[in-house]
């Protein structure tokens, strides 16, 4: 199950754990056009607990949202991390951060779309990115579990 499309202006891949070439391809495209990459990783246990006849819950999987900005040349500054940290916790207990990636879940796909909305308007707003060449501006390069 591969899915890659654009929504509200915005590419995304959802995909399967096991598809590892279609996400690094996926990510040499990203750092090509100079723009995050959004990803959803189906949780495949999730998916097999599905039932044979539900199609509502098969076009809406539960899903993993990776946003990473390392493709894009600007990172989370402390206080974007802390606005993201802010805002996921209302939805969310399980976060990982960095400045060069945040990955969220697990929640059902339509949700996921709608909560990296927000992550991006947070990524736009100036204060909280900074350039590849400013550095990410934080004591240490350690993702934050």
């Amino acid at each position: 199950m591969v899915d890659a499309l654009l929504v509200s202006h915005q590419e995304y891949l959802r995909h399967l754990k096991a598809d590892t070439r279609v996400v690094e391809a996926f990510f040499w495209w990203c750092d090509g056009k100079g723009i995050p990459c959004v990803r959803y990783e189906v949780e495949p246990d999730c998916l097999d607990m599905l039932a044979a006849d539900d199609l509502i819950s098969k076009d809406d999987p539960y899903v993993r949202m990776h946003f990473s900005v390392a493709t894009a040349g600007r990172f989370f500054t402390k206080a974007g991390l802390v606005a993201v940290v802010k805002f996921f916790l209302d939805h969310l207990w399980d976060i990982t951060l960095s400045p060069w990636e945040v990955s969220a879940g697990v929640l059902p796909f339509s949700s996921a779309r709608q909560l990296m909305e927000n992550v991006f308007a947070i990524y736009r707003a100036p204060e909280m990115t900074t350039t590849d060449e400013e550095g990410p501006g934080l004591p240490c390069r350690e993702t934050i579990h």
